[in-house]
């Protein structure tokens, strides 16, 4: 996925905030005020993002008044990003107003360090780091203690730039660990009862070592075969595809049941969340070097905890009976009803595009108030 597209105009990507993000988001919130009203929790919702320097979604949470910024300090409470760009950071941590909200790195190598190595002699205070690396993973281990001290949140638009599955690392990637140590850290206090989470994911159309990890979809075919036993998911197979063979289906279904299955369901359950798939929505997108086609999927998933199914193995004995019927149903209506595929921009509904005009304008006239406001970012 790229950075450098322009959001601005991104009418495709923004049809998936509108109707894909913003109804879940309202529950959430909803949740999180009767919480505070009941005297449970008393902070407003916590939302974290991936927004790039344009920052859309921050600003049409704020624009439908979801996320508080405090007039007196130009500073919107509780809303946290990360960002491995200098310039975009910068600008980033500026539209947020706190120099304390944000984190400066590769979320995937943040969440993936080791908080507990020791860099260097901990016994000699003037000892130091004497390599770059070193003073780097140090700067990391220091930003993860940080980003975790931050945990649990309400909303996260987990935006993971990159492939999920590169054909360079192993099948169980370097995302696919992130995503877990995500969820183990919104156990973080056990005060989390429900989150919801954007999980947005580049998703192959081909099987090919440059699009994907091929082992990972041998995996996610057989994955789908062991799925046959159920009776429902056999039928919506054979109704879906006129066939009951996983393996003679297209790389991009293939890959979002898969992924439906072992990541979002079956780690999920695992990590002691039951999920809630409330939408996946998918777009088509260009390889810009030699324009082959690729999509990005979305997936609109709420979790709620359920501390009985921590760390079961699989989907085996007493806990899995519990999860067991609902499972089932929504495998069946995924199988059945989903994706969502986003119409092509010409067909894009116009109250999807006088949305993005009406955020465009409302950031950029906050921009322009406090100074930060650049024609060759925000046109």
């Amino acid at each position: 996925m790229s950075k450098n597209l322009n959001y601005n105009t991104d009418v495709v990507k923004h049809y998936v905030r509108y109707y894909g993000w913003i109804k879940p988001f309202k529950s959430i919130l909803n949740f999180v005020d009767a919480e505070i009203k009941k005297g449970r929790r008393d902070n407003n919702c916590k939302y974290l993002t991936f927004c790039a320097a344009q920052a859309i979604d921050v600003f049409l949470f704020e624009y439908l008044k979801y996320l508080y910024r405090n007039e007196k300090t130009n500073r919107l409470e509780n809303v946290y990003f990360c960002e491995n760009d200098e310039e975009s950071f910068s600008i980033i941590q500026k539209m947020i107003g706190s120099s304390e909200q944000g984190f400066f790195g590769d979320f995937k190598q943040i969440i993936l360090q080791d908080e507990t190595e020791q860099i260097g002699n901990i016994d000699d205070p003037f000892d130091e780091p004497e390599t770059e690396d070193e003073r780097e993973k140090l700067r990391l281990i220091e930003l993860k203690k940080g980003l975790l001290a931050k945990f649990p949140f309400d909303v996260i638009n987990l935006d993971i730039y990159g492939n999920f599955f590169p054909n360079s690392e192993k099948r169980y990637s370097d995302a696919f660990q992130t995503y877990k140590g995500v969820l183990e850290q919104q156990k973080r206090g056990n005060t989390c009862k429900r989150f919801l989470m954007y999980l947005t994911v580049y998703t192959p159309v081909l099987n090919k070592p440059r699009y994907v990890n091929p082992d990972v979809i041998t995996s996610f075919e057989m994955v789908l075969l062991g799925n046959l036993v159920y009776p429902e998911f056999e039928q919506a197979f054979l109704n879906k595809y006129g066939h009951t063979d996983p393996r003679n289906i297209e790389v991009y279904q293939k890959f979002i049941l898969g992924f439906t299955k072992q990541i979002l369901f079956k780690e999920t359950y695992k990590l002691g969340w039951k999920p809630k798939l409330h939408n996946m929505m998918a777009y088509d997108r260009i390889h810009h070097d030699n324009n082959a086609k690729y999509k990005i999927t979305t997936f609109v998933v709420e979790y709620r905890r359920d501390s009985a199914l921590d760390g079961f193995d699989d989907f085996d004995g007493n806990v899995y009976e519990e999860i067991e019927e609902d499972y089932k149903a929504q495998l069946f209506n995924i199988v059945t009803n989903k994706p969502e595929y986003v119409p092509s921009e010409d067909q894009i509904p116009k109250e999807v595009s006088e949305n993005l005009l009406s955020t465009v304008a409302f950031r950029n006239a906050f921009l322009k108030k406090i100074g930060l406001y650049k024609s060759e970012i925000f046109d």
